[in-house]
This record gives C-alpha cells, structure tokens and sequence, in this order.
C-alpha cells in the first residue's frame, strides 16, 4: 500500500488538517481529519486536494508529491464522478442565479407601485 499526506489550513487558516491518500491496487481512499472527514463525508479539503483547487492552501505538499496524487486519481472511476460534480455544481449555481433572476422580477411585479 501506498500513502500519501497533504496538510491543509483551514478556511480560517488558524487549524491545519490531513489529508491522506491510500492506494492499493487501482484503489483509492481519501480521508480528512476534519471534523466533515472524519465521519467521511466529502469536506472542501479533500475535494481542494483533488481538484488543485488554489483556494485551499496547502502546507507542505510538493508538486511531486501533489503530481503523484494527480497520476493516481486518472486511474481511478474519480475522472468521471468529478466531471458529474463540476457539471452538477455549475447547473446549481446557473439555477441559484435564475432563480433569484425570477424572484426580483416577481417582487417588482408584486409592488404597490404607490409605496416605492
């Protein structure tokens, strides 16, 4: 088996967690010490690490060590249940804009003009 650990501030930045990574076979466990991850619900840190996503800062990863993270997800079923999620995250939120698009202009509609 082999491990990998990355740690990661918090979004406070005044905690630091790990993030580790196991890989056996073409298998592929994250697990977070954050309290999210420690019940193994999906946290922001393991997502970050996954996704390189910049806004989760990182303490002591090298880019071989965050490279080697990278070359073991394209081996697993990840590629294409992240896909999945950046599309689905992006409908949300496009729906979250719609929608607040429709409730002002059903607000304005609403409106006692003689009040405003």
């Amino acid at each position: 088996m082999q491990r990998r650990t990355v740690r990661v501030l918090s979004s406070e930045g005044d905690d630091e967690y790990v993030v580790e990574f196991k890989r056996e076979n073409d298998r592929l466990s994250v697990t977070c010490t954050c309290g999210s991850g420690k019940y193994g619900k999906l946290c922001k840190h393991k997502l970050g690490v996954v996704l390189a996503d910049h806004s989760v800062q990182l303490v002591d990863a090298t880019s071989a060590v965050i490279a080697e993270i990278a070359e073991w997800i394209g081996h697993t079923d990840y590629v294409q249940l992240l896909a999945e999620y950046s599309a689905l995250k992006a409908r949300v939120s496009n729906a979250k804009s719609e929608l607040e698009t429709v409730k002002y202009r059903l607000e304005r509609a609403m409106r006692d003009d003689e009040q405003f």
